[in-house]
């Protein structure tokens, strides 16, 4: 058993578990890397004193014990590698516990139901590992409970879901979803939901926007919302608000028959009529896909239409919808009539209303698979309804995105939907006032930053930039760069600069915590109990439930700067940060940006495959007076068409009074101090508020 200070047993309850176990070992059928990883995980999360290091000390600890006990086992089959992986807690419980909690999280696969083939297999677990006691079983008063009758299934339609799976999808579809405003045919307002599928491209139901021409005559006349809920913050803000683009349809298909000819009440029930009815839909997908006239998916991020797959047996789904145009929303369903291959038609239980359509589908795996379209039966919310049964009497549908996704391919506009803009400083300036000259290389590396493919970017200088040609190429604005494309509230800045760098690692993570959630410094674990490694990781672990908790869909940037000015000199502190860099790809919405480490020179604890090294090269800084043309186009000179001779005049003006020594600042200090408002004069003026496109 454990001790007080959670020390696991020895050799002798090892081999003793074991053998109970091995008589399970059919039902530990399972990929070998996959119940590794999530085991070396589990082992992290749990803290356990004198516990394996690994699944593959594990196996070969209690392997080697098994031989000196005559007892067959071989470490190269998974399900005895399983079996040897668990009895070396030689603790009932905490094997009992490991056990259900990879149930849980879907590494056996289970195919039906969760709650039938969890509850049969735990059951013949807890007896197993209970067996051969003739007074008080091996297990404590918890484990007891569990294995007893005190429990119950209290709505078998339930789905069961690990939240790892869930959270992370919630975090991106909050930041996806929309709400859309438009006119009915009456020119009376009416709502639906859509989402991003690139970055200036959403999806919702063509039955939404069916009143509306292709091309639009005022742009108004559709208007869409991110961030619709008061849990955000962000709910009245201007840049959660955007428009289409007056030839806004890039493709739709029609909503087709919402009923087969002639059919009987709840005629979804009889298989023949179903089947008549989805062969009538097949090129009847219902959508609509818009082109707004920004790119807030390079700040949001969006679902790849083309990793979209078939659908599989599924157990569950949740609907992300805005009922009756109110605040985003999350209803859990199951899916009914699933039929193989890839049908036309998803039958789900969701809870929906009007306002649901063009909701977003995701399977209990978090990834999307259907576009919500229609109910079908009784109408619970009508006087004298009659009780509605699922999917008796009551069902919902949605569309196959891998559908729509081949239908869009057929319609050769699968480009149109993928292009975007790109991340522009508006008009060329931050804030409205200061210039960018450049740094495109960066913004790009950026906007794959934003979206996930890689959580870490260092930000170097690359060696063929010496010192002796320039002395500040940069570096640091890399860092107001981030501030002003991805502005607040949407998003949370933590900077630590060059002073910070000496703090210990509870310290760092105080400061963290200071910008979102500063009420939970009080329960940051204090001085160390244990070794500093074990320490720092309870910090980081604290660290990262306090991000998952509180800050809900935002994005939160850490900057490192001057990191070639001073070293972190508190080994906490490297420990911290070391730390933090290995853990960061289990933080769904943190993204960590090291500036001014030298090129190639990778802190431990990164992982090369998590990095994206971003470089500031010769273009980004010796032909100042292309970067001066290329901003002052962005700017208006393209528009207004700015003669030659006159740019160049200028051009070769502004770099001459910007020196070698830290020639970007100087330009941009020109800029903003001398000729802000005589650009303002002749391209207008730029409004601070509006959203970086």
């Amino acid at each position: 058993m454990v001790d007080g200070g959670g020390n696991l047993n020895g050799s002798g309850e090892r081999i003793e578990l074991l053998k109970k176990l091995l008589d399970l070992r059919p039902s530990f059928e399972v990929p070998r890397q996959q119940f590794q990883q999530f085991y070396d995980t589990w082992l992290e999360d749990a803290e356990l004193v004198d516990a394996p290091a690994s699944f593959m000390h594990a196996v070969i600890k209690v392997s080697a014990e098994a031989k000196r006990a005559n007892i067959t086992v071989n470490p190269a089959v998974a399900r005895d590698a399983v079996a040897m992986a668990l009895a070396a807690f030689g603790n009932g419980y905490l094997s009992a516990n490991c056990f259900s909690a990879a149930m849980a999280s879907g590494v056996f696969g289970f195919d039906t139901k969760p709650v039938v083939r969890q509850s049969g297999l735990m059951g013949k677990f807890l007896s197993r590992i209970n067996s051969g006691s003739t007074t008080e079983p091996d297990l404590p008063a918890a484990g007891r409970l569990q294995s007893s009758n005190l429990h119950a299934v209290t709505a078998p339609e339930q789905i069961w879901t690990d939240p790892g799976y869930l959270l992370p999808a919630l975090l991106l579809a909050r930041r996806r979803l929309c709400k859309i405003i438009t006119l009915d045919n009456e020119f009376k307002p009416m709502t639906g939901t859509g989402f991003l599928i690139g970055p200036s491209t959403i999806i919702t139901n063509n039955h939404v926007v069916v009143h509306r021409n292709n091309v639009l005559s005022d742009r108004e006349e559709i208007k869409i919302l991110f961030d619709y809920s008061p849990t955000t913050g962000l709910q009245n803000e201007v840049g959660s608000k955007y428009y289409p683009q007056l030839d806004w349809c890039i493709a739709r298909s029609e909503t087709g028959p919402t009923n087969p000819p002639g059919g009987n009440r709840f005629w979804w029930t009889n298989m023949d009529i179903q089947s008549n009815w989805l062969g009538s839909v097949e090129n009847n997908l219902d959508y609509a896909i818009i082109q707004l006239d920004a790119s807030p998916g390079l700040q949001r991020g969006w679902y790849d239409i083309s990793e979209f797959g078939e659908i599989a047996s599924l157990d569950g789904c949740w609907v992300l919808h805005h009922p009756g145009g109110s605040n985003q929303t999350v209803t859990e369903g199951n899916l009914h009539y699933v039929r193989p291959g890839n049908p036309a038609r998803l039958f789900h239980s969701a809870s929906t209303v009007h306002g649901s359509s063009g909701g977003l589908m995701l399977n209990t795996a978090g990834n999307p698979v259907g576009l919500h379209y229609m109910g079908l039966g009784v109408n619970v919310f009508e006087p004298g309804a009659e009780i509605a049964r699922v999917p008796d009497t009551v069902i919902n549908v949605a569309i196959p995105l891998r559908r729509i996704a081949e239908d869009l391919e057929s319609k050769n506009v699968l480009k149109q939907i993928s292009e975007t803009k790109g991340i522009i400083p508006n008009r060329g300036c931050l804030d409205g006032r200061r210039p960018v000259f450049g740094r495109q290389g960066f913004i790009n590396d950026l906007q794959d930053l934003y979206k996930g493919k890689k959580p870490l970017m260092m930000v170097s200088v690359a060696q063929s930039v010496t010192t002796s040609e320039i002395s500040q190429p940069g570096k640091s604005f890399s860092a107001d760069m981030v501030k002003s494309l991805f502005p607040q509230p949407g998003n949370i800045h933590i900077e630590f600069k060059a002073g910070d760098l000496k703090a210990d690692g509870r310290k760092m993570a105080a400061m963290i915590l200071e910008a979102f959630a500063p009420d939970l410094l009080a329960l940051l674990p204090d001085d160390p109990d244990t070794t500093t490694p074990a320490f720092i990781k309870r910090i980081v672990s604290y660290v990262r439930q306090s991000l998952r908790e509180r800050t809900g869909n935002k994005i939160v940037w850490l900057i490192i700067d001057d990191l070639e000015k001073h070293e972190v000199s508190d080994a906490s502190g490297r420990e911290f940060l070391n730390t933090l860099y290995d853990r960061v790809n289990k933080m769904p919405n943190l993204r960590i940006i090291l500036i001014g480490l030298e090129e190639d020179t990778v802190p431990s604890g990164i992982n090369r495959d998590l990095l994206i090294n971003s470089l500031i090269t010769k273009d980004d800084i010796f032909d100042r007076k292309k970067l001066f043309n290329n901003w002052l186009d962005q700017r208006g000179g393209k528009d207004t068409g700015v003669g030659a001779v006159g740019q160049n005049l200028l051009a070769s003006s502004v770099v001459s009074y910007a020196g070698d020594e830290a020639p970007l600042a100087q330009m941009a200090k020109f800029v903003s101090e001398h000729l802000s408002d005589v650009t303002n004069t002749v391209f207008g003026e730029i409004d601070p508020e509006e959203e970086a496109r």
